[in-house]
């Protein structure tokens, strides 16, 4: 049911917002819902993470150890 609904707003919102912001075409409903499913397997999902129940916390973790890394390498280059 709550795949419906979505689907509607998404339709709604497409067809009130970015057809007169942007140049694009109108979708059809099923359209929507097509759009929707994609950006959930592509996005991850309507819960507020990944699939899965993994987080992005490891990925900024390891962000933030290369970036220190790098720090590093570029005070020996400098030397």
């Amino acid at each position: 049911m709550a795949l419906f609904a979505f689907s509607f707003v998404v339709y709604w919102l497409w067809n009130r917002v970015l057809v007169a912001v942007v140049p694009v075409k109108a979708v059809t409903y099923w359209q929507a819902m097509g759009l929707l499913i994609l950006s959930r397997i592509l996005l991850g999902g309507f819960k507020g993470g990944p699939p899965g129940g993994r987080s992005f916390e490891g990925g900024r973790a390891l962000a933030r150890k290369v970036a220190s890394n790098e720090r590093g390498r570029s005070s020996e280059i400098q030397k």
